[in-house]
C-alpha cells in the first residue's frame, strides 16, 4: 500500500465523519432561527408533494423587517409560512443582530427542496447582509446555518 494513498483515504474517512456530524448537528438544531411556522391542509405524503409556488410577503409598515414571511405552497394545497423571529433590542451588555429578511429563495429541480438566505442587520452599514442559509425539504427545514 502506498503511504500517500493511505493518508488520503484516512483524510476522506475523517472528512466524511465530520460532514456526518455537522449534518446531525444541523438536524438537531432544527428551525430555531425562525420563530414560527404555519401549516394548513396536508393530504399527500411529504415525500411526494411538490412545491408549486413560493413567495415572500412585503413587510408590515414600520415593522423593522426588510421582508415579510416566506410562503411555501404545495400541489396538494398545503401552505407553510416561515416567519422571522421577533426583533430584539441591543443593550449595553449585549449587541443583537436581528434576522430581518429572506433573500435568494431558490427552488431545486426536484421541486421538493427550497433554499434561502437570512438577511441579518449589521453594525456598520445601513442595510442587512445575508448571514444565514436554510435548506427546506419534505416540509421541514433540515439545514440551518448562521454565520457570525
Amino acid at each position: 500500500m502506498n503511504f500517500t494513498n493511505g493518508s488520503r483515504m484516512k483524510g476522506r474517512v475523517f472528512r466524511g465523519s465530520v460532514i456526518a456530524m455537522l449534518v446531525g448537528f444541523c438536524l438537531s438544531v432544527g428551525t430555531s432561527g425562525q420563530s414560527s411556522e404555519t401549516q394548513t391542509k396536508m393530504e399527500s405524503s411529504p415525500l411526494t408533494a411538490e412545491i408549486t409556488r413560493f413567495f415572500v410577503e412585503e413587510p408590515k409598515k414600520d415593522s423593522g423587517y426588510e421582508t415579510g414571511p416566506l410562503h411555501i405552497i404545495y400541489g396538494d394545497g398545503t401552505e407553510i409560512v416561515k416567519a422571522l423571529p421577533p426583533l430584539k433590542a441591543s443593550t449595553e451588555k449585549e449587541i443583537v443582530y436581528n434576522a430581518v429578511g429572506f433573500s435568494g429563495v431558490q427552488l431545486a429541480e426536484d421541486r421538493r427542496t427550497l433554499g434561502w438566505t437570512i438577511d441579518v442587520e449589521g453594525c456598520c452599514q445601513s442595510y442587512a447582509i445575508p448571514m444565514g442559509l436554510s435548506v427546506f425539504r419534505n416540509k421541514h427545514v433540515f439545514i440551518r446555518s448562521i454565520q457570525g
